[in-house]
């Protein structure tokens, strides 16, 4: 029965969108105590009057004014506005009978908004992480930098212009709403704030639809670009093709935002897998080609719209081919982010945070605090120039020494963790197509040999669901500190002489 009655809610909602708004009212998109994307990228404030009627907008030195149409909504762009607050912004609706009615957005703060979007790994709250009160007691530390948002899980037939009502309000960050918020969307933002003390204040936006395949996330033009076809599997526990970018997303995009990371990929591991690669890669630039001023530049080399994503996690009992192959698709099969597809990606990977005590599943693993710095330290090297931080795992360079070895080479400081006859984290494909770990040979400082049957004719490092347990994969980097990142994953194909 509560289903039912939230379903009917919903459609009422959606047909209430339909019809023209002859009343006066701000987009619930905007509200007192939010935050707006500072400049170099502009505000939109938007929403809906009688046709005929008069709008204008106070704020600071700027005013306008506007007649609405026969659409019955009205509409002004923000000049970019440097960060800080609080602000106040006056509408006022002047109706052609006499009427005058007027809206006050109050305690309005301008910084830099970030959008958190995803399935349950994204979803997971400061509640549900490791350690979680001394996080939640430390996230409040940030309280004077840091506006959230929660959107309501939804979906829609049709592209909304407003989000179904919010599960949370924007708020300066407040104690009651950090245990549900999301841990991934949180933690990113504090260590952001840690490695760039001067860093304006962040507005989080969490959109999360727990187990969504990524069909629900694209556009009807990502769908036409992808020729995607809806699987004969579909319908066990899958969401309609573009059903959450109609709900959640499109009605965000009428505003302006600094970027979006992004954790989503478990739901498409047995569902529509060849597409992967075409759909998340369009996604990123239909979003920030739909986003209002996504294109606009944010630094002197251009970067507009920053898309982060986690790389899957451990998948303990799925098929170890699907898992490596989604891995790989996320980063558009080039193995890294960013990639000569689209060099405003950034990654983090979490292969190796194997959690067989969460009690959501191991897939929902608990470490947030590492994947949040794995994505923080990312973003800030590749957009502050902080080479002191590490933005990839280390990359090899490989040679087949016989019909039966291979020597790794890495040309940045490494720890192995193995000897003689341990995995090597590194697979041959048999001639029966199964993919077999290579014991280690030997190890040197810089070099790892590994031993190999004499048909293969392909390669691949961490090719599996579970490459490894907790933080104790083969290959970490320490060219940066002790706390380095694994080695990419990756599969070439592996000729039959050297």
């Amino acid at each position: 029965m509560q289903n039912l009655l939230l379903f009917s809610a919903l459609v009422a909602y959606a047909l209430l969108q339909t019809c023209d708004a002859q009343s006066f009212r701000l987009s619930n998109t905007f509200q007192s105590n939010m935050m707006l994307q500072q400049s170099p990228k502009r505000a939109r404030i938007w929403g809906y009057g009688q046709i005929g009627a008069t709008v204008l907008i106070s704020f600071e030195q700027f005013s306008d004014s506007v007649t609405i149409g026969g659409n019955a909504t009205w509409s002004f762009i923000i000049p970019a506005h440097v960060s800080g607050g609080p602000h106040s912004i006056l509408i006022e609706h002047n109706a052609r009978i006499g009427l005058k009615e007027s809206a006050l957005l109050e305690n309005v703060y301008f910084g830099d908004i970030w959008l958190c979007a995803g399935e349950g790994n994204m979803e997971l709250p400061m509640k549900d992480i490791l350690d979680s009160t001394t996080e939640i007691e430390n996230v409040m530390q940030y309280s004077s930098k840091i506006w959230t948002a929660k959107l309501q899980p939804s979906t829609a037939s049709r592209e909304l212009n407003e989000p179904y009502p919010y599960n949370q309000a924007w708020s300066q960050l407040k104690a009651e709403n950090v245990p549900e918020f999301s841990a991934l969307c949180l933690l990113y933002a504090t260590r952001l704030l840690d490695q760039v003390p001067d860093h304006p204040p962040i507005g989080l936006i969490q959109a999360t639809y727990a187990s969504s395949n990524i069909e629900g996330w694209i556009s009807t033009r990502v769908i036409d670009v992808c020729n995607t076809t809806q699987s004969p599997e579909f319908g066990q526990g899958l969401v309609e093709e573009s059903s959450i970018w109609n709900a959640m997303i499109h009605p965000l995009t009428s505003n302006s935002i600094r970027g979006v990371i992004w954790h989503q990929g478990e739901s498409n591991v047995q569902y529509n897998l060849p597409y992967y690669t075409c759909q998340f890669k369009n996604l990123t630039f239909d979003w920030a080609d739909t986003f209002f001023d996504g294109t606009v530049p944010t630094t002197p080399e251009g970067w507009y719209f920053p898309f982060g994503f986690v790389q899957l996690g451990p998948m303990e009992g799925e098929n170890d081919q699907l898992v490596s192959d989604l891995r790989l698709h996320q980063t558009f099969d080039t193995e890294v982010a960013p990639n000569n597809f689209n060099n405003e990606t950034f990654m983090a990977p979490a292969y190796d945070l194997y959690d067989p005590s969460s009690p959501f599943g191991s897939v929902y693993f608990r470490d947030k605090q590492t994947v949040a710095r794995r994505l923080a330290h990312s973003f800030v090297f590749l957009y502050y120039d902080r080479f002191d931080l590490e933005f990839v795992g280390p990359i090899p360079s490989i040679r087949r020494d016989d019909l039966t070895m291979c020597t790794v080479t890495y040309s940045w400081q490494v720890q192995f963790n193995g000897q003689a006859g341990d995995p090597s984290g590194f697979y041959f494909r048999r001639l029966d197509g199964v993919w077999v770990e290579a014991p280690i040979y030997n190890v040197t400082s810089d070099t790892l040999t590994y031993m190999i049957e004499e048909t293969a004719t392909e390669m691949a490092y961490g090719w599996s669901a579970k490459p490894c347990d907790y933080k104790s994969c083969p290959v970490y980097s320490t060219d940066r500190g002790p706390d380095g990142l694994p080695a990419i994953i990756m599969s070439f194909p592996l000729f039959k002489s050297p």
